[in-house]
């Protein structure tokens, strides 16, 4: 066995269990206790937390409680450390008897452990058996743990320690034991003490260190007088004098009876004798100098008796604050540190016990009573107590009261018997120790810490008691040799680890200020303060403790122990008051009862056996304990002991009968306490409390002794006894609560019973896994286990035979589906049925996971082959195939899932290639040819699975072999060519072919042709800029409102996106347009109806514009102003400014003559009528059918219809004699141009000469001479109003077909001459004249500008800007400052201040600001927040300051006036008509008569100065 089994690192016992009642479990110490009881004893200790709240207070005299404590050393309560030190300390007296200070010595720097060195050595055997069988190697490499090293030889060095220091010792040792052991042996005589021819014994055992030793250092023994190391030499008191000596006086060797080498011979410093060095065993190296000592007297000094180990008490007493400050002061000045953890202080307390040569001391305030100095607990009577606080005196957990609780036993025994009944308390500090025992008759304790630092505690279960009793004896056998009850003296520790390295079980725990730790009977703990803290302590017994007490007075037999009260006496104590028990402490008080009187009954009758005749009565609870103790075990006498005649005094217990003397048994006296005849009155007593009781316990146990299943009980009788046991409240014993957890056991199993036989009735029911309960199924294991489990229950439970039942269905399918899944092929019915008998069961079966998955695995097969067993029209697809690969991989994997898979793998792979290839073939660029697609489709026909991209390749080679045969009838057509709109539906169609068609190109080239004579004919029909359609200029027009100004510029400014979106709507909207290539439009004569439509409501439109009043003649809505012209069309008359005819307007070849339409008659370009046929001849070339050019040629037949008639109204007489008479008066009015004097004169002349006889004369043939003047004769014709009525309808229709014809101009010169002459009132109205603008634009594309001959000038409204020429003052400062004359610019030019304001067009409709401002170019709708407006002073209008160009500021407090009420010495202007001329500052001049007029361009606008009245006109 290794000694050195005790690591440096102490290892902390796993934690003891930590109960925390809740206020309900803390009513009652005892109960709470009992119920975790079965925890503590498997433990030994546990630690109880009391509820949140309960908080005693400290009920101490801290002035008045004064302790004496004990005093500790740390290093001495370590069993096998105190062990060290007793043999040190004997070995250290053995030299120094002799007179040899001894010093231990280092080996390998470090200090020999002789303690270890000497119980080796015992242990292999001794010195001999050692040395003999070479082990010296061994016990120094693996036993003392040194290094093999080869410089330094260990095992010599230890061999050499051992000689020199401990086999003196042990070969006194041996011989002192001999002499014990063997009577009158005497250690004078000589004797043979091992090999005496070993020369290591019989040389000189002790000298100085010579070269042959190999440590730096040896044994040092010195001499006590002087201390120096030197040969030994004899006592100087004991050297002879030989000079004066005689030989009488010289002394003789005890040992050899011989006086020679009186040199050799020592002297004992005790009894004189004198002694050979070389007689001596061992031999004496030298002689010493000093006292020194024989073997007699060293025996002698050995047979002392040595006092029992135990703690001293301090000579100081201490109060709690004295003892505090010690406390603290010790700690803090250990430690050195302000705080130390608990597990620091733990490691150093158990190192501490282990050291050697450090010896710490500290004090323990240990078994203080509490009835004189003090319980910390409050008790009666204390006046300092509020009122919260004296529930705490009452309280059962109160110390104080638990000893003497209703159920605990120690109340029943006399007096207070303190430390058991009465508390004890505790005042520790740090490193303050109470030592590994057991309590007082193996009771319970209990342990409050009050206040302060934690006391660690360590425990062992009573299970292990006997063994931990083993270890420490085996440990430490010479401290059980000295005294055998040394566990009572609660004086020795054992390291934990030491006692876990043996399979002693060791909890720990630390108990903190306001925790109970609880300890069970005979159950070891021990512990240590971790600082300064005061603790109280005191025992319990419920009834459940009864037995162990009893086996505790037997165990204090056996140890000889005294006993603090009789058991016996205890025992009929409580029998005696069998009414006032508890029922608990009542029936295990009947059956200690019982167990006793029978003991009792079997050592009387063992008296009678030997001879023991005489008996007498006792009363011995009146008699002291000493007096009433057994004398040879120490126990205390209750029910009999013995007495004899020849010691009176001395008593024994019946047991020990034998022991008392040899006297015969009639001189023996028996005395007794209770006759037999009067137990049984006691037994019945109790018995009559417990009958029912015991009746509960019968039936209980019967049921659960009962091992046949069909013997048990039912559940329902299990739980009577558990409900009478309630209800009588008979005791929380073991069988309750073995009882308690049986019932509640069997009422979880009838649940699960209940549960499992209704699942599967639910299961025969639904067999849809998710209409069964969503709990946690069966297993067979399962089911095997609960039916163990209900067969290992106290009850038969109903319905537990459903439960075997299942669980044999279950096996049986586990078989049958082992059998199905087996056969080959696979059975998909017998498996499908399998599967349901499955589902009913309702069981966690694992071969439903094989079940279900060759279940799917033919389902999955059977899908397969459904699938792919369908007709064409609805084939498999790439997707459902996938899924059924995806679905075969997952699979387990099977022969036969594995060919499945492997078929539609190769099948998906085909069918995704052709996919891939027809997907590529749907996007190609360039495309395929239909060939191509054809001979793909051709290929892949035997893949019989739905292919979208192939589906939609076939798809599109029927429409394209469709598209070519459409396209191939409307390029071959057998009738009518096709229409437009169905060669782009074919194009439409083709572009949304994948496949290429040839004949793609053919319908693109019919389609360019008509869009190329398209555009020609836009060219000459559409104007530009113009909003119409060609259809719509082609067609006749509709009855619409005509465009304002604003709307007009609106639709200018428009993109080509937005009109061609208005033209289409307009197209859509045409009922004509629609009908154009309806073979029923001609011959029903629609383009008829609609033309005659068109000049009938032109008809009423003149009409209406003729008779309209002034104030509505222009569509702007503004009084007639400014120069005004009449549309020939419409009648309506308009300003200049709001129509752009000038610019799109035609004129006759002549240039004499100007057809004026507005903007809303003028609609097209009216192109001539070679023009038209030109466009006839290219349409020809075109094999299609479009609404453009059914209306080219109904316009052509149209035009030619008008020349007829317009041809034959020429031809008629009427016609023909007023144009001979306009002819005339032409020429006549040319001929007189200029000579107004001399055709005065020539006509008074006519009045007296006749006129020539001729009709007409020629203005080339006009006479030069006055005399010679022509005579112009002008028929007399007058226009009929029928004639002038059909020639203006002629004209409308005329003017109403877009196209120039020779005939039209002709009658519109004819007509426009027949108005010029008044003839039959046909002459119009004359222009309007109004009040011009400020300044007016000319626009430099009209070509007649420089024509002084026109009767009126077009001016432009400018469509970008509006110019307006204002003043920035007020009018009357306008006015002065044009009386005052021009301002004049450095080069003397006048300058007329200008302001242009950008007008900008916006979306929203103008109709509501064009009726509330009356601005003459139209409202500009100003969006700023705040508008400012203005009102005319003369026509009280009002105006936006945005609109006029001006602001609030500018015009100040001045009047205004608006463009049309301007004064009239403001409207005077001139015209300015000449030549346009570049000057070198970027301007334009205009040559006039007068003088150039300097003028500018904005935005490529020619800006003038004010016109004048008559420039207007």
């Amino acid at each position: 066995m290794d000694f050195d089994d005790s690591s440096d690192q102490f290892v902390r016992p796993p934690e003891a269990p930590v109960f925390t009642p809740t206020a309900a479990e803390f009513v009652n110490p005892v109960d709470f206790i009992s119920k975790i009881r079965p925890t503590i004893e498997k433990t030994g200790i546990c630690k109880i937390r009391p509820p949140q709240g309960w908080t005693p207070p400290f009920a101490v005299n801290v002035e008045s409680f004064k302790f004496v404590p004990r005093v500790q050393k740390i290093n001495e309560l370590e069993a096998t450390t105190r062990v060290k030190l007793i043999f040190l300390h004997k070995l250290f007296k053995f030299w120094e008897l002799q007179g040899v200070v001894l010093r231990v010595p280092t080996v390998n720097r470090k200090p020999l452990d002789i303690h270890k060195l000497y119980k080796i050595v015992v242990e292999e055997g001794g010195y001999d058996k050692v040395t003999s069988g070479d082990k010296w190697t061994h016990i120094a490499n693996t036993r003392m743990g040194l290094p093999v090293n080869a410089s330094k030889c260990y095992p010599s060095v230890i061999k050499s320690h051992y000689e020199k220091i401990l086999l003196p010792y042990d070969m006194f040792e041996s011989r002192t034991r001999h002499a014990q052991s063997v009577p009158g042996e005497s250690l004078t005589v000589k004797e043979e003490v091992g090999d005496l021819t070993n020369p290591e014994v019989t040389k000189p055992q002790f000298h100085t260190a010579g070269k042959n030793i190999a440590v730096s250092s040896g044994a040092k023994i010195e001499e006590k007088t002087t201390g120096v190391m030197g040969p030994p030499t004899l006592p100087r008191r004991a050297m002879r004098d030989r000079s004066k000596a005689s030989y009488l006086e010289s002394e003789i060797c005890r040992i050899c009876s011989k006086t020679d080498n009186e040199s050799d011979i020592l002297s004992c410093t005790n009894c004189d004798e004198s002694y050979h060095r070389y007689c001596l065993v061992p031999r004496v190296s030298r002689i010493l100098r000093g006292d020194w000592r024989c073997p007699q007297c060293v025996a002698k000094e050995y047979k002392k008796p040595t006092e029992v180990f135990g703690f001293e008490q301090s000579n100081t007493p201490y109060t709690l604050a004295e003892f505090g400050i010690a406390a603290d002061k010790f700690k803090q000045s250990y430690f050195n540190k302000a705080s130390v953890s608990y597990r620091d202080v733990e490691e150093e307390f158990w190192r501490l016990t282990r050291s050697i040569n450090e010896s710490v001391t500290v004090l323990y305030g240990a078994d203080v009573h509490a009835l004189t100095n003090g319980s910390g607990f409050p008790t009666e009577p204390n006046d300092d107590l509020s009122c919260e606080d004296e529930k705490y005196i009452t309280s059962p957990w109160n110390l104080n009261n638990l000893a003497v609780n209703e159920r605990s036993v120690l109340r029943y025994v006399s007096g207070d018997v303190s430390g058991m009944k009465v508390p004890w308390c505790y005042v520790g500090m740090c490193f303050s120790s109470f030592c590994w025992h057991i309590e007082d008759h193996w009771s319970y304790s209990i342990n409050y810490n009050h206040w302060g630092e934690p006391k660690t505690w360590y425990g062992v279960p009573s299970s292990h008691a006997e063994q931990l009793e083993m270890v420490m004896k085996s440990r430490a056998p010479e401290l059980f040799e000295q005294s055998p009850d040394l566990l009572h003296h609660i004086t020795t520790m054992m390291n934990p680890n030491t006692l876990m390295a043996n399979d002693i079980p060791v909890v720990r725990t630390d108990q903190c200020a306001g925790e109970f730790i609880v300890t069970a009977p005979r159950a070891f703990h021990a512990g240590f303060n971790q600082g300064y803290n005061f603790a109280e302590a005191v025992n319990f017994c419920p009834a459940d403790w009864l037995p162990m007490g009893r086996a505790s007075v037997h165990n204090y037999k056996q140890v000889k122990r005294f006993c603090v009260f009789s058991h016996e006496e205890l025992i009929c104590k409580m029998a005696a008051d069998a009414d006032n028990l508890d029922l608990t402490i009542a029936v295990e008080t009947h059956k200690e009862l019982l167990a006793i009187v029978d003991q009792e009954r079997k050592s009387r009758k063992k008296l009678l056996e030997h001879g023991v005749k005489n008996a007498e009565r006792k009363a011995f609870e009146l008699l002291p304990d000493d007096e009433r103790q057994c004398h040879y075990c120490k126990t205390t006498c209750f029910l009999s002991a013995i007495t004899c005649k020849c010691e009176p005094d001395k008593t024994m217990c019946i047991e020990h009968v034998l022991e008392l003397c040899a006297c015969p048994g009639d001189r023996k006296c028996l005395r007794y306490r209770y006759t037999l005849d009067e137990f049984p009155a006691l037994i019945r007593n109790l018995g009559s409390r417990v009958e029912a009781y015991q009746k509960w316990v019968r039936d209980s146990r019967a049921a659960f002794n009962t091992t046949k299943l069909k013997d048990r009980v039912s559940f329902n009788v299990l739980r009577q006894l558990f409900l009478e046991a309630k209800e009588k409240d008979y005791p929380d014993n073991n069988l309750f609560r073995s009882l308690q957890r049986a019932v509640k056991d069997a009422e979880k199993y009838v649940g699960l019973v209940k549960e499992v036989v209704n699942r599967k009735a639910r299961s025969r029911r639904h067999t849809d896994p998710a209409m069964r309960s969503a709990a946690r199924r069966l297993s067979i294991a399962d089911l095997k286990k609960l039916c163990s489990e209900l067969a290992a229950l106290a009850c038969n439970i109903k319905d537990s035979g459903l439960v075997e039942e299942l669980l044999k269905k279950g096996m049986q399918f586990q078989t049958d589906v082992h059998e199905a899944l087996s056969l080959e092929p696979r059975e998909r019915e017998k498996l499908v049925k399998l599967h349901e008998v499955g589902l009913s069961l309702d069981l966690d079966l694992s071969e439903m996971g094989d079940l279900e998955q060759a279940v799917e695995q033919t389902k999955w097969i059977k899908d397969v082959e459904e699938s792919m067993a369908v007709d064409e029209d609805d084939l498999i697809t790439i997707d459902e195939l996938i899924i059924l690969v995806r679905r075969g991989h997952e699979l387990p994997v099977h022969p036969d899932v594995d060919k499945v898979v492997t078929e539609l793998e190769e099948l998906l792979r085909l069918s995704q290639s052709w996919e891939e290839k027809a997907s590529i073939c749907l996007q190609a660029s360039p495309k395929h040819t239909l060939s191509t697609i054809e001979a793909i489709i051709t290929e892949c026909k035997d893949v019989n699975v739905y292919m979208p991209n192939m589906e939609s390749l076939k798809e599109s080679v029927e429409r394209s072999l469709e598209w070519k045969l459409k396209a191939e009838q409307a390029l071959n057509p057998s009738h009518l060519h096709p229409t437009l709109d169905s060669l782009h539906s074919l194009v439409a169609k083709a572009k949304t072919l994948p496949i290429k068609l040839d004949l793609v190109n053919n319908v693109n080239s019919i389609i360019q042709k008509v869009d190329e004579w398209k555009s020609e004919a836009v060219s000459h029909f559409v104007r530009k800029e113009s909003t119409d359609s060609l259809l719509d200029v082609l067609l006749p027009r509709q009855t619409s409102k005509p465009l304002t100004p604003r709307k007009k510029q609106q639709m200018k400014k428009a993109s080509r996106q937005q009109r061609l979106l208005k033209n289409r709507e307009k197209d859509n909207s045409s009922v004509m347009a629609d009908r154009l290539l309806d073979s029923k439009f001609a011959t029903e004569n629609v383009y008829e109806k609609f033309a005659s439509q068109e000049v009938e409501s032109m008809k009423l439109e003149r009409l209406s514009n003729q008779t309209a009043d002034s104030s509505k003649l222009c569509h702007c809505g503004i009084n007639p102003t400014g120069s005004m012209f009449q549309c020939d069309l419409c009648q309506r008359w308009l300003h200049y400014s709001c129509s752009d005819f000038s610019s799109n307007g035609p004129t006759s070849k002549s240039e004499t003559i100007k057809i004026l339409l507005c903007s809303n008659c003028a609609r097209s370009n009216r192109p001539k009528l070679d023009v038209i046929h030109r466009i006839l001849i290219s349409l020809q070339k075109i094999p299609a059918r479009f609404e453009e050019a059914e209306a080219v040629q109904y316009l052509t037949e149209r035009v030619i219809n008008w020349q007829q008639k317009a041809l034959m109204l020429m031809e008629q007489t009427d016609y023909r004699q007023l144009n001979k008479k306009f002819s005339v008066i032409k020429a006549k009015n040319s001929f007189w141009k200029g000579k107004e004097a001399e055709q005065e004169e020539y006509e008074k002349h006519l009045e007296t000469k006749p006129l020539p006889d001729h009709d007409y004369i020629s203005p080339q043939n006009i006479p030069s001479k006055k005399t010679d003047y022509p005579v112009f004769d002008i028929p007399d014709v007058e226009p009929t109003k029928e004639f002038c009525q059909k020639l203006e309808m002629i004209l409308v229709e005329g003017l109403l077909v877009e196209v120039t014809v020779p005939e039209s101009e002709h009658l519109h010169s004819f007509y426009k001459t027949l108005s010029e002459y008044n003839l039959n009132g046909l002459q119009p109205p004359p222009p309007l004249k109004a009040k011009p603008p400020r300044k007016q634009v000319l626009s430099l594309r009209d070509e007649n500008i420089k024509s002084a001959s026109n009767s009126s000038v077009s001016i432009n409204k400018p469509t970008q800007e509006a110019v307006i020429s204002s003043t920035t003052s007020s009018h009357k400062e306008t006015k002065s400052r044009r009386r005052k004359g021009d301002r004049k610019n450095s080069t003397g030019q006048k300058k007329k201040k200008r302001i242009v304001i950008e007008i900008t067009e916006e979306e929203e409709d103008w109709g509501e600001y064009d009726e509330n401002c009356a601005a003459v170019d139209g409202c500009l709708l100003p969006d700023e927040e705040s508008i400012s407006w203005v009102q005319c002073e003369r026509c009280k209008q009002w105006f936006h300051f945005a609109c006029i160009g001006m602001t609030p500021k500018e015009l100040g407090n001045g009047d205004y006036f608006c463009v049309l009420c301007q004064p009239s010495d403001s409207d005077k202007g001139d015209l300015v008509i000449g030549e346009l001329d570049s000057k070198s500052d970027g301007g334009l001049s205009i040559k006039t008569v007068d003088d150039p007029l300097k003028c500018s361009t904005e935005d490529g606008i020619l800006v003038f100065p004010p016109l004048s009245n008559d420039a207007m006109s």
